[in-house]
């Protein structure tokens, strides 16, 4: 009678620690994938700064010569000096924007896990590059169809 309890008792640890153990064994899986997200996550952030740099630059450049030159008269830009002017602009648009950010977003950011603030994070970086290529394009390719027009 002993025995058979005693095994069954054995029998529970066993699945018990089974249990931990894939449950261990998941969340360092989830834990190795998030940490991968990040990098790629990181690193196509980091790869797309200059072609985003580039890309704008030259636009803004283009753009300037169709519209400004024209009406205003003035000599044409760089592509370098198109890139200043959008750097100029971004600084003064975040000026704008730290002024008239609300603090009740943190809070609530502080509450949520590290895990859906990482998931959240992520959709904001990721929406944020997608906006940053889909943008200036689009703004370039309305300003290339409507210079021929003027």
């Amino acid at each position: 009678m002993k025995n058979s309890r005693q095994d069954e008792i054995c029998q529970e640890l066993f699945a018990s620690a089974g249990k931990i153990l894939k449950e261990a064994e998941t969340e360092r899986r989830e834990r190795r994938r998030i940490f991968i997200s990040m990098l790629l996550t990181l690193s196509a952030g980091i790869l797309s700064v200059p072609f985003y740099l580039f890309m704008n630059g030259l636009f803004a450049s283009l753009l300037w010569k169709w519209y400004i030159v024209p009406v205003f008269n003035l000599a044409p830009i760089s592509w370098l000096q198109g890139m200043g002017v959008l750097l100029l602009v971004y600084v003064i648009a975040s000026l704008l924007r730290q002024i008239s950010s609300s603090p009740s977003k943190k809070e609530a950011d502080s509450e949520r896990s590290p895990l859906e603030r990482f998931k959240a994070a992520r959709e904001r970086i990721l929406l944020s590059v997608v906006n940053y290529f889909l943008g200036p394009i689009t703004a370039f390719v309305f300003g290339w169809i409507l210079h021929f027009f003027i």
